[in-house]
């Protein structure tokens, strides 16, 4: 630490640079708060993690969820609901391999310990699917990411299970 604060005295544009292209690189910001997160608390606007905020009425098939600061922002506009970010509420894209909302649903209803997308958070359908992500991610990193990730690793577990591509116990 005392190294970081020497270098940043010395040269500070220089660090100021290099933390701003790994923060892009990477995705996360820098001295980013550990997050606790649930099944739905990711705010639709900010793309923020918090346990304080509200669902909003459901008005489509999205269960939108937004912070108390969102919320607040909203209502100071005279607004009735924060609006969603745009990417957030785009169709998931069609990636090879992906598999159908429908045919999630019905190797959900088959009794299979996965939860189809249904509109929720593309974080939280993220971290329910093997991304372990501790902090929250910049907006900037989760427009890149479809509606409904569908991570390899997750996407190759499952059709194992299912049985659609063969097993090799062991490795």
């Amino acid at each position: 630490k005392e190294a970081r604060l020497r270098e940043r005295r010395q040269s500070p544009g220089l660090l100021d640079d290099r933390e701003a292209h790994m923060e892009s690189a990477w995705g996360f910001r820098q001295g980013s708060e550990l997050r606790p997160w649930g099944e739905e608390r990711v705010c639709f606007r900010c793309d923020s993690t918090s346990s304080d905020g509200a669902a909003a009425p459901s008005t489509s098939s999205r269960r939108e969820w937004y912070c108390r600061t969102c919320w607040q922002a909203s209502r100071n506009l005279g607004r009735s609901k924060p609006e969603p970010r745009p990417a957030n509420v785009a169709p998931p894209l069609d990636a090879p391999g992906r598999l159908s909302e429908e045919r999630l649903l019905e190797l959900e209803a088959t009794g299979l310990n996965i939860c189809a997308g249904r509109g929720r958070h593309k974080l939280t359908l993220l971290r329910e699917r093997g991304f372990f992500l501790p902090v929250d991610p910049t907006s900037e990193w989760l427009e890149r990411v479809s509606n409904d990730p569908q991570p390899s690793g997750w996407c190759e577990a499952l059709r194992k299970a299912i049985g659609e591509i063969p097993r090799h116990d062991g490795f």
